[in-house]
C-alpha cells in the first residue's frame, strides 16, 4: 500500500515536470519585473524581487509601495503574471489529486476491495 501523500507528490512532480519551462518562465519574469520596479522604484534589488514576489503571489504586506505610474503599471503587469503562476499550480495539483484517485481505484479493483476502502 502506498501512502496517499507521496502518491499525489509523485504525480505532482511527475504533471509539474511537462510544464516546468513555463513554470520556470514565469518565475525568471517575476524576477525580471523585481528588477525593474527596483530601478523604477529607486529600491535595492533584492527589495524589488521581494516586492514582486509579495505582489505576484498576491500577499501585499505593504512594506514596499509602487509611488511611480510606470512602477504601479509594472505591478499590476507582476499580478496578473502571479495569478497566471497560481493557476497552473492550481491546475497542476489538481491533475495530481485525479491521477491520485484514479490509481486507487484501480487498486481497489485489482485487490478486489470495490468500495469497501480495505475494510472486511
Amino acid at each position: 500500500p502506498h501512502n496517499d501523500f507521496s502518491v499525489f507528490a509523485r504525480y505532482f512532480l511527475l504533471n509539474a515536470l511537462v510544464i516546468w519551462q513555463i513554470l520556470a518562465g514565469l518565475l525568471v519574469l517575476i524576477v525580471t519585473l523585481g528588477i525593474l520596479i527596483s530601478v523604477i522604484e529607486e529600491l535595492r534589488p533584492g527589495e524589488g524581487i521581494y516586492f514582486a514576489f509579495i505582489t505576484a503571489l498576491t500577499i501585499g504586506y505593504g512594506d514596499i509601495n509602487a509611488v511611480t505610474a510606470p512602477g504601479r503599471v509594472l505591478c499590476v503587469f507582476t499580478g496578473i503574471i502571479g495569478m497566471l503562476f497560481t493557476g497552473i499550480v492550481v491546475a497542476v495539483a489538481t491533475r495530481a489529486l485525479h491521477d491520485t484517485i484514479d490509481e486507487q481505484r484501480a487498486e481497489e479493483i485489482t485487490h478486489g476491495n470495490h468500495g469497501n476502502h480495505g475494510k472486511k
